[in-house]
């Protein structure tokens, strides 16, 4: 099993910003090794939580909303963050004489405004329902939901990818999908960013200009609502099932289900257990749907964030 995940409530330990610490969300989906993404959870955390910029925004976020200079300075801290434990993994697995790379999903809130990061194939969708979607004790309505995604599939025939990898040298071709490729690199990748991969990105063949695969994520920035929005982070074995809407609508459906049946509350009530099935759902309509990959499935709602959780999927 090469996934991992981590939801750590509080990123700032120290007590005097336990009330404004951000939040962090991650999925990592490993392959060829479960090294990369296991160092890369846990290495985020730490390397975030220790972040001086990322402290100083947290706490004004305490009093005021986020500027347009703090929205730019946490998605550069981002995006250097990626850097360095790309870098680091690099070192290690050439050392180690290892091929492993891994995907990330990577959520950060902070002041009420949610950074979603991500490399590869791992897909962040934001479930909304309509007002009058929830489900009554004495009435079942079918469940209307809406799906926005909030993170880019790197796939390499994307069009901008595959400009992207043919301009460094190398060449995107079909062979079970399409991969990432060099004549003279023994290592095909069907995304076109991640972490590590070193073959495709260090001691590479004269013919090539830049790293084959990338390490620069898309960054969003989406405004966080309290109540009646869930955030679904999973690996690509569930979006090779289950597209965006059907994810929201068993989201959706099974947190009422839950909900109602242990007793009728509202959205804003949404307990860890009604997530935790809403999770299992999803899990089990991929597989039933015959995924033969490894799935990990992360629900979360903002009314109610997980405690501490960092493990392997």
């Amino acid at each position: 099993m090469e996934d991992r995940y981590s939801v750590v409530e509080r990123l700032l330990e120290n007590e005097e910003d336990a009330e404004t610490s951000p939040c962090l969300l991650a999925v990592y989906d490993g392959h060829n090794g479960a090294y990369a993404s296991e160092y890369a959870r846990r290495r985020f955390k730490d390397l975030l939580g220790e972040n001086e910029d990322l402290l100083e925004i947290s706490r004004r976020a305490q009093h005021a909303e986020l500027t347009d200079e703090d929205i730019e300075t946490v998605r550069e801290l981002l995006v250097d963050a990626f850097a360095t434990v790309d870098d680091e993994i690099l070192q290690r697995t050439v050392i180690l004489n290892k091929r492993d790379g891994s995907t990330v999903l990577l959520g950060l809130l902070v002041g009420g405004k949610l950074f979603v990061a991500n490399l590869g194939d791992s897909r962040g969708v934001l479930a909304h329902a309509d007002d009058n979607s929830e489900a009554s004790d004495d009435e079942e309505e079918e469940v209307v939901a809406s799906a926005v995604r909030l993170s880019v599939d790197h796939k390499p025939d994307l069009k901008e990818e595959t400009e992207r990898v043919e301009e460094a040298g190398g060449k995107v071709i079909f062979s079970g999908c399409w991969r990432v490729a060099h004549d003279q690199i023994p290592l095909r990748l069907a995304i076109s960013r991640s972490l590590g991969d070193h073959p495709l990105k260090t001691n590479l063949p004269a013919s090539c200009s830049a790293p084959l695969v990338s390490v620069v994520p898309d960054v969003r920035v989406v405004n966080v609502e309290a109540a009646g929005e869930y955030l679904v982070f999973a690996s690509d074995g569930l979006w090779d099932r289950l597209s965006d809407d059907d994810a929201a609508k068993i989201v959706r459906s099974k947190v009422a289900e839950f909900q109602w049946a242990e007793e009728p509350t509202s959205a804003e009530d949404v307990t860890k257990e009604a997530l935790q099935f809403a999770a299992n759902a999803l899990v089990e309509a991929a597989l039933l749907k015959r995924s033969m990959d490894n799935i990990t499935a992360m629900v979360i709602s903002f009314s109610e964030l997980p405690e501490e959780e960092d493990n392997d999927a």
